[in-house]
C-alpha cells in the first residue's frame, strides 16, 4: 500500500507550526498563510523525491514501480538511456532466432575484442552466430552500454519525479517522509531554537533512509516536538 501524501502534508504542516510558529503559523495573514502553505507542500514534496530516489537507485522490493524495459539494443557503446541506479536485468538475444538469456557482466575491453574476434583468436565462432561462448556478456562504462550478441534490453529505474510521490512511496515509508519534510522546513528563515528541533527530525529522517538502504523495514512513530514556553513564544 502507498503512503497517504495528503496525511503526510498535514502532519508536516502540524509539526512545522509547532516548531516555530511565528514563521508557519496559521495564524498569520492570510497572504502569508497562502506562501507558507505551498513552502510547506514543496517541503513535502522534495522529501517524498529523496525518498524515491533511495528506492529507485538499488534492488529492494519496492523498486519494481519505477522499473521499465528498455527497447532492443542492437549496436554496442551506445550512450545509456536516463535511469538511475544499476539494471535490474539485462537480457540478450545471442544469435539470430535465439532465445533471451541473462546476460554477464564482463569489462568493455574485453567486449570489444570478442566482438572483434580477430583472425578467431578468442573462438572460431562469432559473438553474434549460434554456440558462441563469446556471446552474452555486458559492460557500462562511461555511462555507455557494451554487449555481446544480436540485441539486448535492460531492466532499468526511471529517474523519479514528484508525481511518483503519490503512489509509489510505500506506506512503512510515512514517518520517514515526515521526518525529512520537517527538515527540508529548516532551510527557510526559522529561529535558532526552531532549527534545533527541525534538525532533529532531518537527521532521524536521514537515519531512516540510511537504515531502509540497510534493509531495514520498521521506523518508530514521529512525535511532536517538545515545546519550551521559556525558549519559545508559542502563537496563542
Amino acid at each position: 500500500m502507498a503512503a497517504n501524501e495528503e496525511r503526510v502534508l498535514k502532519r508536516i504542516t502540524e509539526i512545522l507550526n509547532l516548531c516555530d510558529p511565528g514563521t508557519y503559523s496559521k495564524t498569520l495573514s492570510g497572504r502569508n498563510k497562502t506562501r507558507n502553505q505551498n513552502a510547506i507542500a514543496d517541503f513535502t514534496a522534495e522529501a517524498g523525491l529523496m525518498i524515491c530516489k533511495a528506492i529507485a537507485e538499488r534492488p529492494n522490493e519496492f523498486r519494481s514501480g519505477f522499473l521499465a524495459d528498455t527497447p532492443a539494443i542492437t549496436e554496442s557503446g551506445l550512450a545509456m538511456p536516463p535511469h538511475i541506479g544499476p539494471p535490474a536485468r539485462v537480457l540478450i538475444i545471442p544469435c539470430p532466432d535465439g532465445f533471451p538469456v541473462e546476460a554477464r557482466r564482463s569489462s568493455y575491453d574485453k567486449i570489444q575484442s570478442y566482438r572483434e574476434n580477430v583472425e578467431k583468436v578468442y573462438d572460431p565462432v562469432n559473438h553474434d552466430e549460434p554456440d558462441s561462448t563469446l556471446s552474452g556478456l555486458y559492460d557500462i562504462w562511461d555511462d555507455r552500454f557494451f554487449f555481446t550478441g544480436v540485441s539486448a534490453v535492460l531492466s532499468l529505474a526511471k529517474v523519479p519525479s514528484r508525481e511518483d510521490n503519490a503512489n509509489l512511496i510505500p506506506e512503512i515509508m510515512e514517518n520517514t517522509w515526515i521526518r525529512l519534510g520537517v527538515g527540508e522546513g529548516g532551510k527557510v528563515g526559522v529561529s535558532e531554537y526552531a532549527a534545533r528541533l527541525i534538525g532533529e527530525y532531518a537527521e532521524k529522517g536521514r537515519g531512516d533512509l540510511e537504515e531502509f538502504k540497510a534493509g531495514g523495514r520498521i521506523f518508530s512513530e514521529v512525535d511532536v516536538p517538545q515545546q519550551m514556553p521559556t525558549d519559545h513564544n508559542l502563537v496563542k
